[in-house]
């Protein structure tokens, strides 16, 4: 090629053929080059399907595989695959009764969009709220995709135990021993709240690692009382010989509708907003959420893509025949009912509240 070059341009730049060719080399990589970063570019400006097709999207549960929470992402990926066009793979990541994947979102800097959080919405409230030392995160600074279902949970006791005694029948435990995993998750609240309403004599047992655990301790008498998911009672508690005595909701459980509710059994008139406390913030339930600096473009999309797998016949069949209720909550509501618990002014958030959930009953 240096055989091509007038020897006129070789001399007007001072350099042999050779020296001038190398430099015409150089040029044509840096050429390149900028050609390389301008696709680069264009492709990061691609539109979020775009961006999202035939990549893997990490949705991480904070509870070990089997349980509820890892049940309802399996559930839940195999129609965001469809919406997203993304591989949806689903990542266990246990510890801090299901918050540790949230303080990792929050320390997160990446912006891809790629990691999603199953979240507990009414544990992450409780901790936020009653300041507990495992908290690294704020949840009025993260985004929401959207709710998946009200946590529906159901006060089970151990056999031969009634609702009856536990309110100060002859054959009340003293104390009632509950079951819990630590101070912050939906077991232990929804212990210390009932036994403020009802003016137990309780104590709270931690360490249980989630509700299996938990309901074996009943069978093994180890506790007395635990609340815990619909579902889990349900496939449990009637084999195991226990007494699901009570949905803690406002109407009956379509998983269990001969169990009554709280208010059908009734509670003091003085633990009403304990009761009310309790209700509320499972109704808070369990949500997707994704790092809070992901493009705006993006968290639109996958609210979007969330919205239409909550509504599959597939998805919805597939949760009926596990006795998994499915009960979409839209994104800014769900961001508004969390700010409202988390405001000072909120009935809840107060010093009375924090004193009973992280000392009265441990």
């Amino acid at each position: 090629m240096c055989k091509t070059l007038p020897d006129g341009f070789c001399r007007s730049v001072g350099l042999d053929k050779t020296a001038t060719m190398t430099i015409i080399r150089l040029l044509a990589s840096v050429l390149i080059g900028f050609c390389c970063v301008a696709s680069f570019a264009s492709a990061e400006e691609l539109d979020a399907r775009q961006y999202y097709d035939s990549r893997t999207i990490n949705l991480v549960v904070g509870y070990r595989a089997g349980g509820g929470y890892d049940r309802f992402a399996r559930l839940v990926s195999e129609e965001l695959e469809k919406q997203t066009g993304a591989r949806v793979q689903v990542q266990n990541r246990p510890g801090a009764g299901g918050l540790s994947v949230l303080n990792d979102m929050a320390a997160s800097e990446s912006e891809d969009g790629l990691d999603l959080v199953v979240l507990n919405v009414s544990a992450a409230v409780t901790a936020q709220l009653t300041r507990s030392e495992i908290v690294r995160y704020d949840l009025e600074k993260i985004a929401w995709i959207g709710g998946i279902a009200s946590d529906e949970r159901a006060l089970v006791l151990a056999e031969g135990l009634s609702m009856e005694a536990l309110r100060g029948g002859e054959t009340t435990p003293s104390p009632v021993r509950w079951a819990a995993g630590g101070k912050t998750d939906n077991l232990a609240v929804s212990a210390a709240l009932i036994s403020e309403a009802y003016g137990l004599d309780s104590r709270i047992i931690t360490g249980y690692k989630g509700t299996g655990e938990a309901m074996a301790a009943l069978i093994r008498g180890e506790a007395d009382a635990a609340v815990v998911s619909v579902e889990s009672a349900v496939r449990v508690a009637n084999k195991a010989g226990l007494n699901i005595a009570a949905i803690l909701a406002r109407k009956r459980a379509d998983a269990a509708p001969d169990v009554p509710t709280i208010d059908e059994i009734g509670y003091p008139e003085t633990g009403k907003s304990w009761i009310d406390a309790l209700i509320e913030l499972t109704g808070l339930g369990r949500a997707i959420v994704v790092p809070t600096n992901t493009p705006a473009d993006h968290i639109e999309f996958l609210r979007e893509a969330l919205r239409e797998s909550l509504k599959s016949e597939d998805l919805l069949n597939a949760a009926e025949a596990q006795g998994t209720a499915i009960d979409p909550l839209d994104a800014s509501a769900l961001a508004a009912s969390v700010a409202f618990f988390l405001a000072e002014e909120s009935p809840i958030a107060n010093a009375d509240l924090r004193s009973i959930l992280r000392d009265k009953y441990f």
